[in-house]
């Protein structure tokens, strides 16, 4: 297979845009509407493109389908799989439940890929609240570097 990249490194690119956000906006210093919209794109690239495992529920018991999947909320080429992944999604039908939040965890932290891009997608989250503040106060929240004071 030749020109194929393999998982991992798929993912780590995610986590290098998202490194490379911050570090642009730290060294350069970017509009806080740039960075938002390189976060919003980053926090989709986790969602939907991330390459991960599907990770639902096979019919024997405590055994989860290892199938590649894109992203967290992806899944496998099964249609059963969609169906169960569909029904975690919109399983608490306006209530969010402890056991809705349990099932959420134990299905990502189940694999390390998983993982990553749910710290991924977080952090990216994260990054694009702080460039909302920013956008909305008009450019004012700014990761600026600390500068000596003369004394």
């Amino acid at each position: 297979m030749r020109g194929a990249s393999k998982p991992g490194v798929i993912v780590l690119r995610g986590l290098v845009a998202l490194g490379a956000i911050i570090l642009a906006w730290y060294f350069l210093d970017l509009p806080p509407l740039l960075v938002l919209a390189a976060s919003i794109a980053t926090f989709f690239y986790f969602l939907w493109w991330s390459p991960t495992t599907c990770g639902a529920e096979n019919r024997t018991e405590g055994t989860f389908c290892r199938n590649n999947a894109t992203g967290l909320l992806g899944t496998c080429h099964l249609r059963a799989h969609a169906d169960q992944k569909l029904k975690l999604r919109y399983l608490a039908r306006g209530q969010l439940t402890r056991r809705w939040f349990a099932e959420l965890r134990r299905r990502i932290l189940r694999d390390s890929r998983k993982a990553v891009a749910a710290a991924g997608a977080s952090a990216t989250a994260l990054l694009a609240i702080i460039a909302l503040v920013g956008v909305v106060a008009g450019g004012a929240v700014a990761l600026s570097r600390p500068t000596a004071g003369r004394g």
